[in-house]
């Protein structure tokens, strides 16, 4: 056998200072010459030669399928087998028609340097960045070796599986069946879960997620935008901002930094980072003190008359008054359940009760006109309104009270409270108040002040932005190759939670010892908090697999890489964002040696004996995915969207709750829950009582009662910057030479009192970490506080790591990171 030579991938040859040169830059991709339209490569002779003709030009329709929320399509331009550019596709809306500067990069992004071409296994020690080429078939062997060997002595858990958002397209429920299928652990990296899950809670999930078309932004009279900068984070969506604004819709953008969308802001909220749920619930108190509240909605859209026991504070039933059985009310709770979490549906045999304003009681179809305020007894049993309750709850946030803690004038609290109530007015949350321990919180406030005003439900008036997305749900079914006979599910758990395991070697009171680890789609080491604590988790395992196209943090440290192809080298299917569901053709051939997620998927499967269960080709798993009832009743199929390459699953006017009608166990908006659910249970036990309405807690670190903010005054918060997603794009060389480092964003009044000067390196620091970046003061950030990048590669730091910073903690209703509750200190380097 060939002696094979270990190989050293050095992306510094290729990084972030050499690619800042227009002619590197287009040196660096194979076929650069391609990349400007009709020019093509002179070969050497005389002068006299005629020019050799233009290649001719395939297009094919691609998904750029990274998770910034846009889900674009974009024709992939192919001449001699090679992708030269992308172009943005004409599509009836033309707030759609557009391509990002990412999408327009994607072209570089087959041909990087940084390209993993073949499988690879370790050379040296983990994170040296040493490699020798090997086979497919020893690199499946060396996998499914050490994974029979960590489940014949630990357990079917001992395999874990880590999948990451770098693909949102349905193939990764592929590589999941294969999980199932082993009973191996499931790792969730749970970040941006935080709103979702609330909001789930509170209205379920309609066909746009939480949210109604796109195109009735256009129906606004006012655009709310909720620490969410449109302009960069969900820059498809900002298209329908700005043209609600030119048809006379007010935007009011409530951020505490003066970003790119304040600017273009009628009213600017410069609220404290962390407050935001005293403030919605200050703004509802004036909307309610000020005769604002849409008494309609509340009265028969939400469940503001139905009458709460204060026993227990569950609804009072039929059956709590002897006029009906008691039901299994609060089993099931569930994952899965987010979008009917409750157990009990009320389909009305037994129904809640209401309270007439004549002192009747009965169900909601008998009292046609219920009272939404008041205590009473019924049948001896106490109770009260959930409108009562929740008036209650917020009485304490005045609006004196909310300025004071959230550093805004009262008159702008009210003003904004006028303006929000004098409707339709457009909820467009961003992932800026998610980033919090506390993150569940503001969304259970931000919504609740939506009933009242009678902001939801009606066109021009919905919760959109980050919280709204096709997902799925109309005709695709994802999770059906995870269904089938003899999978089973295996442990769940957050990765904030790994460390808990290595420490007691057990899960939910069962024994867990996880050796082996496959991620995949992901970048956990640069994307996830407290990279310290994961770098450990990575030291104890036995064996480390990662399956990506490109170098990274997560790749360096592995034991065994297997290379999967850019997105435009599969054919697989995107359902996400626009009403269409639709195709991204295989526009050139998996480039080298990589292979799909599916691919990949069936090798190891038939590698682990399990040859009768991942024995699914690309086609057969899409066509699965598409082979349902309601896709039938769209004409969705397979084959169908292989032939159209867009169909339609949705209107154009869909308004969710539209009617005063949801699909809740209530079948209203439910700002009072009564059944709270985590996530993902583990035996928490959770304060129902305080999680059924709004309510504020102080940030879990980053406040100042906390002792460790004299030794940290500043907050570390992350933005998204314009040329990556998470990780992603890192090695565009177009990009890197507008955006070719991380830095830390200071106001200037900080910088001053630490001697700091535009350009400087500075050292941000905390008990877990620290990074070295160039510092950038910078007068749009709110003093007290600094922001960097979301995640970056290491090679991109100076020195350290952003992910060193943040902490693990989370609040056990949802688990989601919480990045921007993080304290540190900065000083010159």
């Amino acid at each position: 056998m060939q002696e094979r030579k270990a190989v050293k991938f050095a992306p510094q040859e290729f990084g972030r200072r050499s690619f800042l040169k227009g002619a590197a830059a287009t040196a660096a991709l194979a076929g650069a010459t391609a990349l400007v339209p009709g020019c093509a490569p002179r070969e050497s002779g005389t002068s006299g030669e005629a020019p050799p003709a233009a290649a001719a030009e395939q297009i094919f329709q691609g998904i750029c399928a990274g998770d910034c929320g846009g889900g674009c399509g974009m024709n992939v331009h192919v001449r001699d087998g090679k992708v030269v550019k992308t172009s943005k596709i004409d599509l009836d809306d033309p707030l759609m028609t557009r391509v990002c500067q990412r999408g327009l990069a994607h072209a570089q992004r087959v041909y990087a340097p940084e390209r993993i071409k073949y499988p690879m296994r370790r050379a040296g020690e983990r994170g040296e960045d040493t490699w020798e080429q090997i086979t497919w078939d020893e690199a499946i062997e060396e996998v499914c070796t050490h994974w029979k060997a960590a489940q014949e002595a630990y357990g079917p858990g001992s395999v874990a599986f880590f999948c990451g958002t770098g693909n949102q397209g349905p193939d990764q429920y592929y590589v999941a069946r294969l999980r199932t299928a082993m009973g191996a652990t499931n790792i969730m990296g749970s970040s941006d879960m935080n709103g979702l899950y609330m909001a789930a809670l509170m209205v379920t999930r309609g066909p746009y997620l939480h949210g109604s078309s796109f195109n009735t932004i256009l129906d606004s009279k006012n655009i709310f935008l909720f620490s969410c900068n449109s302009t960069t984070s969900n820059h498809v969506k900002w298209s329908y901002v700005l043209a609600a604004k030119d048809k006379g819709a007010k935007l009011v953008v409530i951020d505490p930094n003066y970003t790119v969308a304040a600017s273009k802001a009628d009213i600017w909220v410069p609220l404290r980072p962390g407050t935001d749920a005293a403030l919605y619930m200050a703004m509802t108190n004036v909307i309610i003190d000020e005769g604002l509240a849409d008494i309609d909605y509340l009265t028969r859209g939400t469940v503001a008359p139905y009458l709460v026991k204060e026993s227990d504070g569950k609804y009072l039933r039929y059956s709590d008054i002897g006029l009906a059985e008691a039901s299994d009310a609060g089993a099931g709770l569930t994952l899965d359940g987010a979008a009917s979490q409750q157990a009990e549906v009320d389909d009305g045999s037994n129904p809640i009760v209401v309270m007439g304003a004549d002192g009747v009681h009965g169900s909601r179809d008998e009292i046609t006109e219920p009272v939404i305020e008041g205590s009473f007894e019924v049948e001896g049993v106490a109770v009260k309104t959930a409108y009562t309750l929740l008036r209650e709850r917020i009485a304490e946030w005045t609006v004196d009270h909310a300025a004071e803690l959230c550093e805004l004038d009262p008159e702008l609290i009210r003003e904004v409270a006028r303006v929000y109530a004098d409707g339709p007015t457009m909820n467009y949350p961003g992932f800026g108040m998610d980033h919090w321990v506390q993150g569940p919180w503001p969304y259970h406030a931000l919504f609740a002040m939506a009933f009242v005003a009678g902001n939801f439900g009606k066109p021009g008036a919905s919760v959109d932005g980050s919280m709204q997305a096709n997902m799925g749900i109309t005709g695709v079914n994802v999770g059906a190759a995870m269904m089938f006979e003899g999978a089973q599910q295996g442990f769940t758990l957050y990765s904030q939670q790994v460390g808990n395991v290595l420490e007691t070697g057990q899960w939910m009171g069962f024994p867990l010892t996880i050796k082996c680890l496959f991620s995949y789609m992901s970048n956990p080491c640069a994307s996830l908090p407290d990279r310290n604590a994961w770098m450990k988790f990575i030291d104890t395992l036995d064996h480390f697999v990662v399956v990506d196209s490109v170098m990274s943090d997560t790749v360096r440290m592995a034991d065994l890489v297997l290379p999967s192809p850019h997105w435009f080298e599969v054919e697989t299917f995107y359902p996400s964002v626009l009403p269409t569901v639709r195709i991204s053709e295989q526009a050139i051939a998996p480039l080298y040696e990589s292979k799909s997620d599916i691919d990949i998927a069936n090798l190891l499967g038939v590698g682990m004996g399990l040859a009768d269960i991942m024995n699914m080709t690309a086609d057969d798993f899409h066509s699965i995915c598409l082979d349902n009832e309601m896709a039938a009743e769209l004409g969705l199929s397979w084959d169908a969207l292989k032939e159209e390459k867009s169909i339609q699953v949705l209107p154009d006017d869909f308004i969710f709750g539209e009617n005063y009608t949801l699909p809740t166990p209530t079948g209203k908006a439910e700002f009072y829950v009564e059944n709270v659910a985590p996530m993902i249970p583990y035996g928490q036990v959770l304060d129902e009582r305080l999680l059924a309405l709004p309510h504020w807690e102080a940030p879990s670190e980053a406040w100042p009662t906390n002792p460790l903010y004299e030794k940290y005054p500043l907050t570390l918060m992350t933005y998204r910057d314009k040329a990556r997603v998470n990780t992603m794009f890192c090695y565009s060389p177009w990009l890197e030479e507008i955006f070719p480092e991380p830095m830390l964003d200071i106001n200037p009044a900080d910088a001053e009192a630490r001697g700091i000067a535009n350009g400087d390196e500075v050292r941000v620091l905390n008990d877990r970490g620290f990074m070295v970046v160039k510092a950038r003061v910078n007068p749009a950030v709110r003093p007290g506080f600094v922001e960097t990048v979301r995640a970056s590669n290491k090679e991109r730091y100076i020195e350290g790591h952003y992910a060193t910073l943040p902490s693990t903690a989370y609040n056990d209703l949802v688990n989601s990171n919480g990045f921007n509750d993080c304290l540190v200190e900065v000083a010159k380097a």
